[in-house]
């Protein structure tokens, strides 16, 4: 009798580049919930669904800077006074963001007259791109884990543009004023954060 012969299996997206939308979509599909992916959830305290984008999951710190409402602020200079606030608190003897202490159930920070919140276990933050025209977290908190519906990838209507609807950050317009919220991630203690553009440069 001869051995069994085992063969090893191969991604059928073998052939095209990590890079590619195809992989892209493949990783996205078999990864767990990450932060940039679009999700529909039922939303809290009101009947329906909504779909919004992950900017925070369990741990990670939500900084929304006062002052950022109504101005026209691009999410670069939001961003900036994110940095900022973050680096004031660190530096009032607060410690760091690790030993903050928060109050109630919504994961916001006890000294910061709502400006941070760090997300719960079991709850993810949620913010649509559209951040000057978007009921999300920003008003009712941080979503259960549990009323999430599902992941999106892709949209069949309307007929423009990409239907891929991949990972990724919020969609930049140029010229539009940005009042979202901003995230550090868990763990998170004053570091300076480097992103993907800035690596390749």
């Amino acid at each position: 009798t001869r051995a069994p012969i085992w063969h090893e299996t191969r991604s059928l997206l073998a052939s095209h580049p990590a890079n590619s939308s195809y992989g892209s979509l493949w990783h996205q599909l078999t990864s767990p919930l990450s932060v940039g992916d679009i999700v529909v959830v039922h939303r809290p305290g009101r009947t329906g669904t909504v779909c919004k984008r992950i900017l925070g999951l369990p741990g990670d710190i939500i900084v929304r800077p006062t002052g950022v409402d109504g101005r026209n602020l691009t999410e670069t200079v939001v961003n900036m006074r994110a940095e900022t606030v973050m680096k004031n608190m660190i530096k009032s003897g607060r410690g760091k963001p690790s030993s903050w202490s928060t109050s109630g159930s919504d994961g916001s920070v006890a000294f910061t007259q709502n400006q941070i919140w760090v997300v719960p276990d079991g709850h993810i933050w949620i913010e649509g791109d559209n951040s000057l025209d978007s009921v999300d977290s920003r008003s009712y908190g941080p979503v259960p884990a549990a009323l999430i519906i599902g992941r999106v990838v892709c949209r069949v209507w309307p007929l423009r543009g990409d239907a891929l609807l991949g990972r990724g950050a919020r969609p930049v317009v140029h010229g539009r004023s940005f009042s979202g919220s901003i995230s550090f991630p868990a763990g998170y203690e004053g570091e300076r954060i480097v992103t993907e553009a800035e690596i390749g440069r």
